[in-house]
């Protein structure tokens, strides 16, 4: 039997915490008197670009309140996304109602919090009547860390252009998209190679992550790859009241700066080591986009005759259901292994097979990994642990189904990308190992 939403307009605004936020959610963490229900839980809310008054993320047809669908989330996780991923990495979801006077009230209490480039661009979507609950990952530990790991690994040589294979095949998608946001004046992690992270290295994890941290300090936290998190409230680096608290979990109140960015590196490092998250990422990314978005192109440009700038507009391109989905993975786990990827029939059930596969590789390459120190201490390993936490020591989070609309903002990322990276002289270029290889410490 199907448990009954909790009721989240019982609660008041001023209960509700702002932690962080993402492209799609602002995340809210539940700090008012003591609830059982509420207690160590956040709240996902949508966002909508304006005010978020007229919704155009994920435009539907007008409907009674009650005849919102759950937010698609909920469902693609329990249903898609724990064939892939095991429980045990997976936060716990539930589709909770808000009505809109609450959700106005809730939005206005927490603009203030939010970060100002986030506040010019989106706001939590008013018109919406469900949101999501979970577990607060982050809250309930004295210090936490969430990493965005992205790309994990080189494309495959067989689908790729004369003009990207060197390229593609030498510098890793990350580090190409990184320097072109950095000719751009976009805050990034430039220095930061996702291969060093999912290496299994420990020398080139402790890299990436001395790397994460040196953009996280030196660009003031605007860096979306690393947040860092103390007692639920996101650590400012530019703040040195915030950075005390960090230097608290420590237990040193007296440690400068480097030698708290060697402890970090040293716990984090040691942490990724004893996981298989990472792996099991990399995996899926790499199994799931096996023909790069140039070979999705070439075969849409073959099954319609079309040019690559034009493929996106095939009726293949239609939305995929969550039974679509169901039926897609299905075939995956039991032919994907088997099927010759590098010469693939050019029919509609394929491209469509392959379209959805690249979907799911998004969302993998996307998603964001939370870490808890104090759960990988000797004295917590020995200690009456929460449940709920113990069973989920680093957990996969922001696991969004894509849209099938990003194809062509992709696509023509994806160029523009290759064809910047195409101007630095190769003698310049970045080598990104892709496996366990050694190399410099950064």
């Amino acid at each position: 039997m199907a448990q009954p939403s909790p009721q989240i307009s019982q609660t008041l605004p001023e209960h509700w915490q702002y932690i962080s936020e993402g492209g799609a959610t602002v995340v809210l963490s539940y700090s008012g008197p003591p609830n059982p229900i509420f207690d160590k839980t956040v709240l996902r809310l949508r966002k909508s670009v304006g005010d978020g008054s007229n919704s155009t993320a994920h435009p539907m047809p007008s409907r009674a309140c009650g005849e919102e669908p759950d937010d698609p989330m909920v469902e693609f996780q329990e249903t898609i996304i724990h064939r892939l991923i095991p429980q045990a990495y997976l936060p716990r979801l539930q589709t909770v109602s808000v009505d809109a006077d609450w959700l106005s009230r809730i939005s206005t209490a927490v603009e203030a919090a939010r970060p100002y480039r986030r506040r010019e661009k989106d706001h939590i979507d008013l018109t919406k009547r469900k949101a999501i609950l979970g577990t607060d990952l982050v809250g309930s530990e004295p210090w936490a860390v969430e990493i965005k790991p992205k790309w994990g690994f080189l494309p495959s040589p067989s689908h790729l252009s004369p003009e990207s294979l060197l390229i593609k095949r030498t510098t890793c998608r990350y580090c190409m998209h990184s320097h072109l946001k950095s000719l751009r004046g976009e805050a990034t992690a430039e220095a930061y190679c996702p291969l060093d992270l999912f290496s299994g290295d420990p020398d080139r994890i402790g890299k990436a992550i001395g790397c994460l941290w040196d953009a996280w300090v030196d660009q003031k936290g605007r860096v979306n790859n690393l947040k860092v998190f103390v007692e639920g409230e996101i650590v400012e680096p530019h703040d040195n009241t915030s950075m005390d608290n960090l230097r608290k979990v420590f237990d040193h109140n007296q440690l400068d700066v480097q030698n708290v960015r060697s402890t970090f590196i040293q716990t984090i490092t040691s942490i990724l080591q004893s996981t298989p998250v990472l792996a099991t990422l990399s995996t899926l990314q790499r199994s799931l986009d096996a023909l790069d978005i140039e070979g999705l192109s070439s075969l849409y440009s073959r099954l319609n005759a079309t040019d690559r700038t034009d493929w996106w507009s095939s009726n293949l391109l239609l939305e995929p259901t969550i039974s679509e989905y169901s039926s897609f993975l299905d075939l995956f786990l039991e032919s994907h292994s088997s099927m010759d990827h590098a010469n693939p029939p050019v029919t509609a059930d394929i491209a469509r097979y392959y379209t959805l596969a690249y979907l799911l590789s998004a969302t993998f390459k996307d998603c964001s990994i939370i870490l808890r120190p104090a759960l990988f201490s000797p004295a917590s390993m020995k200690s009456t642990v929460d449940e709920d936490l113990r069973s989920s020591p680093v957990p996969i989070i922001d696991l969004d189904m894509k849209s099938t609309r990003k194809f062509p903002a992709w696509d023509r990322l994806d160029r523009a990308i290759v064809d910047m990276y195409r101007a630095v002289e190769p003698e310049k270029r970045r080598i990104c190992l892709d496996g366990a290889q050694p190399t410099s410490t950064c």
